[in-house]
């Protein structure tokens, strides 16, 4: 189909099965994104370079079970012949109407890395279509699309943007655990083209997926903004909260009773404190708009101070954390190793930072996390059995909000810790009223030992 010229006729053509699809990246992103667009009516063809994801999905396993309505998207759509898988990018860019690449962007001595942006890109213009359109979703710094993609799209095709081929920035806007649900159902989908031939077909794609609509922007380097903005603004008032709670620790006054009475006034939007701020994208983020900024002789201090807090708060806890003992904890049990609640992943956890820490600090270290399946972080032991970790600690550290912990109390702690542990929890997550007066400090609660 001649995505450029017959935008009209995109959305009937969606669900006719006659738009093929090429999604670049298997990670939660492209994953989500390709079962999407299974589910909308279209022909996809899945690519990664990583043999053992491609084969995950050919062989029908799980390769998100974390993720609702993934995995069985792409069953159903191998029964139905809508679904392949490929490493070949070039081969899926030589038949897909509509090539998306959603591949991992990480951080580098420049800022970004964006050594697979650029591959990607290099393998579909070597073999792009006439009329195709090929969209960028992985979030990266503000002019890469115009200065990086385009340049090699159209060096690399022969072909022109706008006349030839669409062009068009739209960036994932999911959270982990309800990746499908956000992008079909809970906001609408940004998107951005270079010229308003592009911006239309762009357009046209994604009322076909996402329920709340397309919010156009006026140019890629907006859109790719936005997204960053998003992480940002998340980073600096995770920060402020922070701060906040370390006043209050000082002051000796509850954070979390303050907080909650603030927010009671619609202006007020206060933040959970926490460990630190890990994943993917929000560390990642104010580092593409600091290193931005600087490059063209201007600075974003706010964002760059937020960013250097967050990233000290794994020592601040740990030293409060030990400063609970007049001694030093026998053992120490830290609770989490994800970035965050109930999730697999701990890229950029701030817990690898408190592990950091804590060896300095000569302790003897047992890390439980019930869906991270390593067996050590940092030389200290890892187990998903929460009973072998608190068996002999004095001190437990809860470094993530995991449901499971929500519900301990104190006296189960004891049973498998066999100590009298003192609990200091980083997340806020633990009932105050299930634990012994002296026994639970929380971060920000303004407690002191007795």
């Amino acid at each position: 189909m001649n995505i450029l010229d017959d935008t009209a006729g995109i959305p009937e053509a969606v669900k006719a099965g006659r738009v093929h699809v090429a999604v670049y990246g298997a990670g939660r992103v492209g994953a989500t994104i390709a079962a999407a667009w299974l589910r909308a009516g279209a022909k996809v063809v899945l690519v990664d370079i990583d043999r053992k994801r491609v084969d995950t999905v050919a062989q029908g396993r799980a390769l998100f079970p974390d993720e609702p309505f993934v995995d069985e998207s792409f069953r159903a759509g191998f029964q139905a012949r809508r679904l392949a898988v490929s490493t070949s990018p070039s081969q899926a860019a030589a038949v897909a109407d509509v090539n998306i690449v959603a591949v991992p962007v990480g951080l580098n001595d420049e800022g970004a890395d964006l050594s697979s942006v650029k591959s990607a890109f290099e393998e579909i213009a070597a073999r792009m279509q006439k009329g195709s359109i090929s969209i960028l979703e992985t979030s990266v710094p503000p002019g890469t699309c115009r200065d990086l993609v385009l340049p090699i799209l159209q060096e690399g095709s022969g072909l022109k943007v706008e006349g030839d081929f669409a062009f068009a920035y739209s960036p994932e806007r999911i959270f982990e655990g309800r990746s499908l649900k956000d992008l079909e159902d809970n906001y609408p989908k940004v998107v951005a083209g270079e010229g308003p031939k592009s911006l239309r077909a762009v357009s046209a794609l994604y009322s076909c997926v996402a329920k709340k609509g397309v919010l156009g922007m006026s140019s890629l380097e907006a859109a790719e903004m936005e997204k960053l903005f998003e992480g940002v603004y998340r980073d600096v008032n995770i920060a402020l909260a922070n701060e906040l709670a370390l006043v209050c620790e000082k002051l000796g006054v509850d954070f979390w009773e303050v907080q909650k009475a603030s927010n009671s006034q619609p202006f007020s939007h206060l933040h959970r404190p926490g460990l630190g701020v890990g994943g993917a994208c929000i560390p990642v983020y104010p580092v593409f708009v600091a290193k931005s900024a600087r490059k063209r002789g201007s600075k974003a201090a706010m964002t760059e101070e937020a960013r250097k807090f967050n990233s000290s708060m794994p020592a601040k806890v740990a030293r409060s954390a030990l400063s609970l003992f007049k001694g030093e904890p026998k053992e120490v049990a830290v609770l989490g190793l994800a970035f965050r609640g109930d999730v697999a992943d701990d890229r950029l956890s701030p817990t690898y930072e408190l592990l950091s820490e804590l060896k300095k600090m000569k302790c003897k270290v047992k890390v439980h996390d019930p869906y991270v399946k390593k067996e050590e972080a940092l030389g200290f032991p890892v187990s998903q059995q929460l009973s072998a970790v608190l068996e002999g600690c004095d001190l437990v550290i809860v470094a993530t909000d995991h449901g499971e912990y929500r519900e301990l109390d104190y006296d189960r702690l004891k049973s498998w810790t066999h100590t009298e542990p003192i609990v200091y929890d980083a997340r806020g997550v633990l009932e105050r009223t299930r634990f012994p007066k002296g026994r639970l400090f929380v971060l920000g609660d303004g407690q002191r030992p007795s």
